[in-house]
């Protein structure tokens, strides 16, 4: 089964990729926003879908006929699945993976075009992985496969900072993820869950 995740870096704007994407077996795509790119921009981003992931903050907002899947992350200390509803979720699964990258984090300088919230921040960055790296790792426990393909992955590839499709090039007020630890994050999930993880050109 080929599965393939799909990111809303500035490179999904690089080609038309509908026919490469929809020929996937399974399509997963992230937050609200994957839904909304999918229908402004469908001859780059394609029309396919079978799996929703996002907060749970934005739950509500999981708007497509497919099965939806729900993250935690820093946002939701105290918050309980069962007051969730019907989405598929693991807390403590989310927990780990975070705690593992607060670990990983080291003291940086911020940069100008980025924001610190004090909600989801500290003087190392961002406190929780993004919507990215959560749907990989849910991609891995949920369906188990031996492959994933990323397109759109920009951020997460480079291990460090470039704009978002969905918020545009002039957009300064992104948050302070820590792309580098991420980008080396993606080691340990290809040993701890034996799958490959190859970014489509």
């Amino acid at each position: 089964m080929s599965i393939l995740i799909v990111g809303h870096g500035p490179s999904m704007l690089e080609k038309e990729r509908c026919a490469e994407i929809d020929a996937f077996d399974t399509v997963i795509r992230q937050k609200g926003i994957g839904v909304e790119e999918m229908q402004k921009r469908p001859k780059h981003f394609g029309s396919k879908i079978d799996f929703l992931c996002g907060s749970a903050t934005i739950r509500d907002k999981l708007i497509a006929d497919c099965e939806k899947w729900i993250f935690f992350d820093s946002r939701h200390k105290g918050w309980r699945p069962e007051d969730m509803g019907d989405y598929r979720m693991n807390k403590p699964l989310c927990d780990l993976w975070n705690g593992l990258y607060r670990t990983m984090r080291t003291n940086w300088t911020n940069e100008d075009h980025r924001i610190v919230s004090s909600r989801t921040s500290d003087s190392k960055g961002h406190t929780h992985m993004s919507a990215g790296l959560h749907t990989i790792i849910y991609t891995c426990v949920f369906l188990k496969p031996d492959k994933i393909s990323l397109v759109g992955f920009d951020n997460v590839r480079s291990g460090s900072f470039t704009w978002s499709v969905t918020r545009g090039e002039d957009w300064k007020g992104y948050p302070d993820h820590r792309w580098d630890i991420e980008n080396k994050m993606l080691n340990y999930i290809t040993t701890m869950y034996g799958v490959e993880i190859e970014h489509l050109e």
